[in-house]
């Protein structure tokens, strides 16, 4: 058996205290115990005496109650009995301010009465009265809580009178019916006498009096209610058929919660009480503190700091604490770890860290550029900090550590990984920053648990493209790089949260990025040309830096916006807005309706716009439905030259009756045309579709469409410019899928409307267009007014 020594009121193993008596003479201070594990079992044993005798003692009060189970459900009655008494004491105003506090309480607490219900309602019901009451609590807010308060105090100020005609004997009658030993006959013998008191004339009465005040004060289906109703038209016949079946259901109770709790005791009768917890004393986490000192367990030292010691080297012996677990030796002077180093089998943590000067770019403290090779034989290592050390390499074998969970290696001088770093299988977080690493190993991408990625500041040029192997990563930070391409792999990394690319040599982001379900994006200082229009459809993005990058003169204060007008641009620029060039008498014949409302469910295409020319100022690509009403028609062949003046890309949609050599007129060819086929219409609109595809991705043809939505609701709802294009705008409307719905209930009226317009000789057209724009007017409002009450709703 060891020798056991003690070092100041601690009991150590001999060497271990000899240990810290020569780090004692060293330092010329004593090295004080931050815990004494073994103390504190001691601790626990006397806290479990004092337990388990409060165990024995609770065991005992049980054993008692399960002479008598029904005990605690009759205390139970007992008090909510008490509490009606109290509030049968009120006055009407204090009953109205005892409900007021209780509504507006629940108002804190919905969260708690919706996962009440959530149990309630299987077992009891939709219709019972408490799940109801609990449900009306849920929609109150504080006006609907006082005013509920008010009625409730009016209402029960006339129950509690009520209550008064037969409480004495319902309450004997409650005594029995948790009386374990009560018969059929008893139970019998006192309901008769309870339902004989509310069948005579005088409590009839006053029930009939309470019934009619409750239904005009809280409503006919009130749960409140639901209690007294049966009880209405009692007489001396009903009442002896009741007290039969009420004394029968209540020796029923009774037999069976006397099995159950038969069934419960001898469960309770096998139950020991807890064992003490001092085994899993070790598996807390060592807290060394912050400064010097130990903690020991088990007679043996298991944590040890030497914070800030202006140790050189390491005290003689440390190597031998085969049961050290934690070391700290942070802001130190040491240059070298010990070659036997490795002998620390035990080790969990060990923090080395140095500090780095600004002003000559050399750590100060600690400055070890190198591990021993017995550095690789700690295989219980979790936790590696070795911060600001001028380290030079890793071992080869470094990835033997396989126990590691976090590795910080930031501000040393690393130029590369050793090929072994991917035998890391359980890092989680790996700490990189301002190294000299130029180069990723390939097998850098078989961590596939690591969460957070910090490889900032280094020399990368290139991202692996086996990156999307890091399934479990939610931060990388990948800035202050030279790296000039990501690859498309990384929208495969569906954890990440927070990538940081700033300060690279990006010259584009690939598309695949958006893929992604980030909050934090920094690409500030890059060598982006355009903004990457693409992200705006990354609904989880909270926080984007773009600046610093050679956009346009526009481009560069956009990106100095915050990250919702960012986005609000980007959306708008990613977008094409499509101009639809037609007559009124084509809609139909041409299912031009269902072509925009088919292309407006794309989200490349921002809005299919109406045909004026006011619009061109924002119109990406123009597509002229050739018929011979178009092309012979003035205004829109106006459109149409006034839009490819301005450089817009026309293309022509060829209609049923016209030939390709007709549209020479309009200056359109078929070399870029698309013909209307009614017999496969969705073959039609998909040629069209893919026409905007590759016209998006092969023109800069975006616009700025901040002004767009305001236009398009100008145009829809305000007095139109011409009868044909209002008629245009109507047409595409009635083909939305809110208004086919809307219509056909309002058809009746909309066509009385209009034809009493139509024949109208004090107004003409003016009249007509006035009218019908406050008619749809009146449609959008009603059309705001629903989104809000769902969205509300839902909220």
């Amino acid at each position: 058996m060891a020798e056991i020594k003690e070092y100041n009121g601690v009991s150590l193993i001999t060497y271990e205290a000899e240990f810290l008596e020569a780090l004692e003479r060293n330092f010329q201070k004593e090295i004080p115990c931050i815990e004494n594990r073994d103390k504190v079992k001691e601790e626990l044993a006397k806290q479990y005496e004092k337990i388990h005798a409060a165990q024995q003692a609770q065991a005992q009060a049980v054993q008692a109650q399960m002479q008598n189970p029904l005990a605690a459900q009759y205390q139970q009655v007992q008090a909510y009995e008490a509490q009606l008494d109290q509030q049968a004491a009120m006055s009407i105003e204090q009953l109205e301010q005892f409900y007021e506090n209780q509504y507006l309480a629940s108002l804190a607490n919905k969260s708690q009465i919706q996962m009440q219900l959530q149990y309630m309602i299987p077992s009891l019901g939709e219709n019972h009265p408490t799940v109801k009451q609990y449900k009306e609590m849920l929609e109150m807010d504080e006006e609907k809580a006082k005013s509920k308060a008010k009625v409730m105090a009016k209402y029960f100020s006339e129950y509690f009178k009520l209550r008064a005609l037969i409480i004495e004997q319902k309450r004997i009658l409650d005594k029995l019916n948790y009386t374990p030993t009560a018969t059929l006959e008893e139970l019998e013998k006192e309901n008769l006498k309870l339902y004989t008191l509310m069948s005579t004339p005088q409590y009839q009465e006053k029930l009939k009096e309470t019934l009619e005040m409750g239904t005009q004060l809280l409503g006919e289906d009130d749960p409140n209610l639901d209690q007294l109703k049966p009880s209405l038209g009692l007489d001396e016949e009903k009442a002896k058929e009741l007290a039969k079946q009420m004394a029968q259901q209540t020796i029923q109770q009774i037999q069976t919660t006397l099995q159950q709790y038969g069934g419960f005791q001898a469960q309770q009768q096998s139950i020991q009480p807890s064992q003490p917890q001092e085994q899993n004393l070790s598996d807390k986490p060592i807290d060394v503190g912050n400064y010097l000192g130990f903690v020991s367990e088990n007679n043996h030292i298991i944590g040890l700091n030497l914070f800030n010691e202006e140790l050189i080297t390491l005290p003689e012996g440390i190597c031998n604490l085969s049961h050290l677990k934690v070391l700290h030796v942070l802001w130190n002077k040491l240059e070298e770890l010990p070659e036997n180093f490795g002998n620390l089998t035990a080790l969990e943590e060990l923090d080395i860290d140095g500090t780095w000067s600004t002003n000559d770019n050399k750590p100060l403290g600690n400055e070890i550029s190198q591990l021993p090779e017995s550095f690789c034989e700690l295989k219980n290592l979790k936790i590696f900090n070795c911060e600001a050390n001028g380290l030079l390499s890793l071992p080869d074998n470094f990835g033997q550590l396989t126990s590691l969970r976090k590795l910080k290696l930031t501000q040393n001088r690393l130029s590369k990984l050793p090929e072994s770093i991917g035998g890391l299988i359980n890092v989680e977080k790996f700490y990189l920053r301002s190294n000299r690493i130029s180069n990723i190993p390939l097998s850098f991408c078989n961590l596939e648990k690591i969460k957070e990625l910090d490889l900032a500041y280094n020399k990368i040029e290139k991202i692996p493209a086996c990156i999307d192997q890091l399934k479990s990563i939610k931060t990388l930070l990948l800035g202050g790089n030279n790296i000039t391409e990501i690859p498309s792999t990384i929208s495969n990394l569906g954890s990440l949260d927070i990538l940081w690319l700033e300060k690279n040599q990006l010259s584009h982001i690939p598309e695949e990025i958006s893929k992604l379900n980030l909050n934090k994006l920094d690409l500030r200082d890059n060598q982006l040309s355009i903004l990457p229009y693409f992200i705006w459809t990354m609904e989880s993005l909270r926080d984007l830096k773009i600046e610093g990058n050679p956009f346009s003169e526009d481009e560069q204060e956009v990106a100095q916006r915050d990250t919702g007008a960012i986005l609000d641009y980007c959306r708008q620029r990613a977008s094409i807005a499509v101009m639809i060039i037609y007559t009124e008498q084509d809609g139909e014949a041409h299912r031009i309706p269902e072509l925009i409302e088919y292309l407006e469910q794309k989200s490349e295409i921002f809005a299919v716009i109406l045909p004026t020319e006011p619009n061109l100022e924002v119109t990406d690509l123009i597509l002229f439905f050739a018929t011979s009403g178009s092309v012979n028609s003035e205004e829109m062949v106006k459109i149409l030259r006034a839009g490819k003046e301005q450089g817009i890309q026309a293309v022509p949609l060829k209609g049923l009756d016209v030939g390709w050599g007709d549209l020479a007129v309009v200056d359109l060819s078929r070399e870029l045309g698309h013909e209307y086929t009614p017999d496969d219409f969705e073959g039609f609109c998909e040629n069209v579709y893919s026409y905007v595809q590759q016209l998006k991705r092969s023109h800069n043809i975006f616009k700025d469409k901040t002004l767009l939505l305001q236009k398009k609701e100008e145009a829809e709802i305000g007095e139109p410019s011409s009868f044909g294009t209002f008629k245009a705008e109507l047409n595409r409307i009635f083909h939305e899928h809110e208004m086919k719905e809307f219509f056909e209930k309002n058809k009746t009226g909309l066509t009385s409307i209009c034809n009493n317009l139509l024949s109208s000789k004090g107004g003409g057209d003016g009249l007509f267009l006035t009218q019908l724009s406050g008619y749809l007017i009146g449609f959008k409002q009603q059309k705001e007014a629903m989104k809000q009450y769902l969205g509300g709703g839902q909220q």
